[in-house]
């Protein structure tokens, strides 16, 4: 509601008045003299309006001349209230996303408009008056009733829209969900109206009288339906002709390739939404709509496209991975092929891994699928890596890695320097892990371990105690020492072995234990006059017989004196 503040105003009137009570006869001059000056100033007005002169503006400077501008009779201090206007459907139902345009007085546009919320309500702040509102709603304007301000609080506008559904459906006529569709007129103009399909493939719209059409923006592309007349018609459809597409992928040689995942995108690259993986016959089968589609497979870090299809128009795709098959090599100093290694596969920076992994056969070959490109390869070896040259695939037919493997001399010997026969010695990496790696000593003291390029430790086990070599690598060095005890505290040995018959017992396999039946680490097999040959520190030792699957101890024997020992085997 307005407000009147009143101010007390002097006007020329009553200036020429107070002059003339106050001076009746000597200021009547003065008073004519105002009143030409003021017939005068009217003629200038007009004169200055016929030119377009702002009057306003030219008044409040002559009333500044005359030092009238601070009197004003009255001000008006306007108060501002609102109004919320909603547009409902013929249910009462609120309508949103519907501009509504302000009306003063009900025919003057005042520059306010507003979009409705989802309960088709939208608020505005209006200055006292009588107004009325007008909704732009699929293409066509509802006007509101008049409304005061601020005696009314709510403006209702109706639309009168009719309920008609759309559905968007496949090649057999089942409805697609969750599809975005649009309302269009005859001639192609966007009523702005659009929804989305519901489970059954329903989009429901509230639309007007009038010739309308329907698009569905389905898997990158745009598809229509006709044109329908309403009311008239109960149901539009859009047909997507949606149904199973047959995309293989297979490699250079023509292959099936398995589990690789397909995406269906369009001609500029827009992704449909729809993908997935091949079976074993490499065949994945996508559900398309009719249209321009080509397919996208990543595999081992590259991105593969298909040629541009038509889809439906032809009976499937297939494309091609540069796929083929290779083979890596893993061999000995010698060149031989070494058995059941662990190989990886690699790009050639030697570290980006492209999942590829395989041991390699009893010849030493692994073979992998590959695409066409530069690699390398590692073998996990006794502890080590080993790899390849950089190759390219398949160009370079195969690769092979050389790990150097080879007979490697370790001797064990005393203090005197002489071998020690028959001791067994066990192959360690740096870290002290065992390899599995094992030999025996010969008549010389030597035991020769099949071990690659690199670092390694040796380690003997000699009447209980263990003794271990220097860190040697077998690129550097031709062979390795393993002092054991000094000979004055050991010495070697015959043991000689017969039957029952007191004939030699060869190839059985002795080994030495001490007086509490603890191994000792040496051992040895009888060669054809039924002898080993020992190194023993003084003291008493029992002797264990494997013999054609039959084991069997010995007594106790003392050394030096047991020396030289035979033992009669209960054997035949």
């Amino acid at each position: 509601m307005a407000k009147k503040v009143k101010f007390q105003r002097h006007t020329l009137l009553q200036r020429s008045t107070s002059y003339r009570h106050s001076r009746p006869e000597s200021g009547q001059g003065l008073i004519e003299y105002v009143l030409i000056l003021a017939l005068f100033s009217l003629i200038t007005l007009v004169g200055l309006n016929a030119m377009g002169v702002n009057l306003s503006e030219t008044f409040k400077k002559i009333s500044d001349s005359l030092g009238l501008s601070n009197s004003p009779e009255e001000q008006l201090i306007e108060e501002k209230t609102g109004l919320q206007v909603q547009v409902v459907d013929p249910d009462s139902q609120g309508v949103p996303g519907v501009q509504v345009f302000v009306y003063q007085n009900g025919t003057t546009y005042n520059d306010l408009s507003g979009t409705t919320d989802s309960n088709g309500e939208i608020y505005f702040e209006l200055g006292t008056g009588t107004y009325s509102f007008m909704a732009f709603y699929q293409l066509k304007f509802f006007t509101s009733g008049m409304y005061t301000v601020p005696d009314d609080t709510l403006a209702v506008i109706q639309v009168s829209p009719n309920d008609f559904p759309v559905k968007v459906v496949t090649e057999d006529g089942t409805g697609i969900p969750d599809i975005a569709v649009l309302a269009f007129r005859e001639d192609g103009i966007y009523t702005g109206t659009q929804t989305v399909t519901d489970s059954f493939g329903e989009a429901n719209f509230s639309m007007l009288e009038g010739n309308f059409k329907f698009r569905a923006e389905y898997q990158g592309g745009e598809y229509w339906s006709a044109v329908y007349t309403l009311p008239g018609t109960s149901e539009g459809v859009i047909q997507t002709h949606r149904q199973a597409f047959p995309v293989r992928v297979q490699d250079l040689a023509g292959n099936p390739m398995e589990d690789i995942s397909v995406g269906a995108y369009r001609e500029d690259e827009t992704y449909s939404g729809v993908s997935g993986q091949t079976g074993t016959d490499g065949v994945i089968q996508l559900g398309l709509a009719e249209g321009q589609f080509k397919f996208r497979a990543p595999y081992m870090g590259e991105i593969y496209w298909s040629d541009v299809v038509n889809v439906h128009a032809i009976g499937g795709a297939t494309f091609t991975i540069p796929q083929t098959s290779f083979k890596v090599r893993v061999v000995d100093s010698k060149g031989k092929g070494i058995s059941n290694v662990g190989v990886y596969s690699y790009r050639e920076d030697g570290t980006t891994y492209v999942d590829r992994y395989d041991r390699t056969d009893k010849d030493g070959y692994v073979t992998f699928t590959l695409i066409q490109g530069t690699f390398k390869f590692r073998a996990a070896y006794q502890e080590n890596d080993y790899w390849s040259g950089v190759v390219n695939v398949p160009a370079d037919g195969e690769a092979v890695i050389q790990t150097g493997q080879g007979d490697f001399a370790v001797h064990v010997v005393g203090a005197s320097g002489k071998g020690i026969a028959n001791i067994t010695v066990l192959a360690y990496n740096p870290g002290g892990k065992y390899l599995g790696i094992l030999g025996t000593t010969n008549s010389e003291g030597i035991a020769y371990l099949s071990v690659s390029n690199g670092s390694y430790l040796f380690k003997a086990t000699v009447n209980g105690t263990e003794y271990w070599s220097d860190k040697i690598t077998t690129t550097q060095q031709k062979s390795a020492t393993i002092q054991v005890a000094s000979q004055s505290e050991s010495q070697s040995y015959i043991i000689h072995l017969i039957n029952k018959t007191n004939k030699p017992l060869e190839g059985a396999d002795v080994y030495v234990r001490d007086s509490n039946d603890k191994y000792t680490g040496i051992s040895g097999t009888t060669n054809s006059d039924g002898q080993i040959t020992v190194e023993l520190a003084p003291g008493t030792y029992i002797f264990r017989v494997d013999y054609q699957e039959e084991s069997w101890i010995s007594s106790d024997y003392d050394f030096p004196g047991s020396d030289p020992l035979t033992i009669k085997v209960p054997v035949k």
